[in-house]
């Protein structure tokens, strides 16, 4: 598989906005244009004259030099919306990425996507004479879009973490702004599959160089029906250590045994409880023993791993408790590596809502783990 056949490449699409039916920031759309096309400039570069940055705020038209424009809006002088106010850009029936997604790691994507909006609010595109209804644009050569990366192999695997089998009352990506989801949500697993096998061909460890990511939360990558079948053909290109985020409820014996012979691979096991009654409740986990019982065969297979616990206080504070020091326990029985305690919160996404008393929470889960600290030794 070449890299310079990118016939089979996945494709990135990214959403055009329709060009306002409103007033600009000036009467003139020419001058506009250009006021947006700055802007987009100096949201990614800053220029500089003699090696010292200049702060531009404004500009002359060669046409009339006694007027000076503003570059960047300022609330309340214009009706013009700033792009950080636009809803989010998410479309899977049409298959865009989300454009600030994607910004947090290749800014030059939105400079283009300015750019041809800015340039569309001025003229049509026409082919063969008629003109032609624009609503987005696709990235042509993927070769122009590596970027160097220090290779990790989740910039490959991660993106088969877009759906989950839980349904946990703290999710924490459940209650994240809509902007850090994982590229397009609700994708079809191939469609998935075929971003994942792009970027496994960009990866090149030996090189330090990548696709530029576009991860945002990742949920369970183990749901994915083709995500052992991705780690071994990364395998095949890096060495590295696959860290692998999971609820543990496809943590079977089969594929315990399909993840040893992958190693190196570290496991962050999101238990929670090591009570099948209590774990069904934090986490809507239809068969929880599997999790809980994938504990013991991760120690035999050699497979290191962190258990995570979210003490969460669904019943009483006393039964919380008593269910973090059984859980704590059973880990350190079958040699966690790390055994993890997050404290639980939740921001205004999860709930707008008084959940519990969160200075009582902590304390006490604090407590109780400074507590039991004291009757572990390490080996």
């Amino acid at each position: 598989m070449g890299a310079s056949d990118s016939s089979s490449d996945y494709v990135f699409r990214y959403q055009l906005q329709p060009a306002p039916d409103r007033d600009t920031l000036y009467p003139s759309r020419s001058t506009e244009i250009i006021r947006g096309q700055l802007e987009n400039l100096l949201n990614l570069i800053i220029p500089v004259t003699g090696g010292k940055e200049l702060k531009v705020d404004g500009f002359k038209l060669l046409n009339d030099r006694g007027t000076i424009h503003e570059i960047f809006v300022k609330e309340g002088n214009s009706q013009r919306e700033p792009v950080a106010g636009q809803k989010a850009e998410q479309s899977p029936e049409t298959g865009f990425q989300d454009i600030r997604n994607a910004s947090l790691y290749e800014p030059r994507i939105a400079l283009i996507k300015g750019q041809l909006e800015s340039l569309l609010s001025l003229v049509e595109l026409e082919k063969n004479g008629d003109a032609v209804a624009v609503d987005g644009f696709r990235l042509k050569d993927l070769r122009d879009w590596i970027i160097p990366s220090i290779c990790d192999p989740i910039e490959v695997f991660g993106y088969a973490g877009s759906r989950c089998n839980a349904d946990c009352i703290f999710c924490y990506n459940r209650g994240n702004p809509q902007s850090l989801a994982l590229g397009v949500l609700n994708r079809p697993a191939s469609e998935e599959w075929q971003e994942m096998i792009t970027r496994l061909k960009y990866f090149s460890p030996g090189a330090g160089s990548g696709l530029f990511p576009s991860l945002g939360s990742i949920y369970e990558v183990l749901a994915h029906p083709g995500f052992l079948e991705i780690l071994s053909a990364l395998r095949q290109k890096t060495p590295g250590v696959f860290r692998i985020t999971t609820n543990g409820s496809l943590l079977t014996p089969e594929t315990i045994e399909q993840l040893a012979s992958l190693h190196p691979v570290y496991l962050y096991l999101s238990l929670n409880s090591s009570s099948p009654l209590r774990r069904h409740q934090l986490m809507n986990d239809k068969n929880p023993r599997i999790a809980i019982d994938s504990l013991p065969l991760l120690q035999k297979k050699g497979i290191p791993y962190a258990t995570i616990i979210v003490p969460w206080p669904s019943d009483s504070l006393a039964e919380m408790l008593a269910d973090l020091g059984n859980t704590i326990r059973y880990a350190d029985s079958h040699q966690s590596h790390i055994i993890q305690i997050n404290l639980p919160g939740y921001s205004k996404y999860l709930s707008t809502e008084k959940l519990f008393d969160l200075n009582e929470v902590w304390t006490s889960v604090i407590s109780q783990v400074r507590e039991l600290g004291g009757q572990f030794v390490a080996p």
